[in-house]
C-alpha cells in the first residue's frame, strides 16, 4: 500500500502541476488576446487619424485651388483692364472725370461775353465738389479762379494792352500769373 500512496499523491501532484500549467497558459492566453485587441484598437486609431488627416489635406487642397482660381480671375481681370486702359490711352479714347452741372454768364462781375462753367467731381477725394471756371470771350482762355480772371480783365483795361486778349495774356504770363 505504500506504493499505492505514494502513486496516488505522485498522480494527485502530477494533476496539480498539469491544472497550474493549464492555468498560466489560459493566463497567457488571455494575455496575448488583450494585446492583440490593444495593437488592434492602436491601428484603428492610426488609421481614424490617417483618415482625418486625409480629409484634412483634401479640404486645404480644395482651399488652396479655390484661393489659386480667384487670383487667376483678379489677375485677368487686371490684365483686361490694363489692356483697356492702354487702348484708350493709344487711341485717346478718355472719359471725362467731371461732369457739367451749369454754364452760362459769368455774373455782373464780369464784362459781357465771359462764360461760367460749373463742372461736379466724378472721382478723386473730393467726389461731388463743385468746380467753377472761368473763359474769356474771345480766345476762350480758362481761369481755374474768379480772381485770376479778375486779374486778367483788369489787364484787358489797361491802355497798353487796349482790350487785346493776346497782349493781355502775355503781360499776365510775364507778371508771375499761371492759366489753369
Amino acid at each position: 500500500m505504500c506504493c499505492d500512496t505514494s502513486r496516488k499523491s505522485q498522480g494527485h501532484h502530477w494533476k496539480a502541476k498539469q491544472e497550474k500549467a493549464e492555468l498560466a497558459i489560459k493566463e497567457e492566453k488571455q494575455k496575448a488576446d488583450l494585446a492583440v485587441k490593444e495593437g488592434q484598437k492602436r491601428k484603428r486609431a492610426q488609421e481614424e487619424k490617417w483618415k482625418a488627416e486625409q480629409e484634412k489635406w483634401k479640404a486645404e487642397r480644395a482651399i488652396k485651388e479655390a484661393r489659386l482660381k480667384r487670383m487667376r480671375a483678379l489677375e485677368e481681370k487686371w490684365i483686361a483692364t490694363e489692356e483697356e486702359g492702354l487702348k484708350r490711352i493709344t487711341t485717346g479714347d478718355r472719359n471725362t472725370s467731371d461732369i457739367k452741372i451749369v454754364s452760362g454768364s459769368a455774373g455782373d462781375d464780369f464784362p459781357s461775353g465771359w462764360i461760367a462753367t460749373t463742372y461736379r467731381r466724378a472721382s478723386g477725394e473730393w467726389v461731388g465738389k463743385p468746380d467753377c471756371y472761368w473763359f474769356s470771350p474771345s480766345r476762350n482762355i480758362c481761369f481755374r479762379g474768379k480772381k485770376y480772371a479778375m486779374t486778367f480783365i483788369a489787364i484787358l483795361k489797361e491802355p497798353s494792352v487796349d482790350g487785346d486778349e493776346d497782349k493781355a495774356a502775355k503781360v499776365f504770363k510775364a507778371r508771375g500769373h499761371k492759366f489753369s
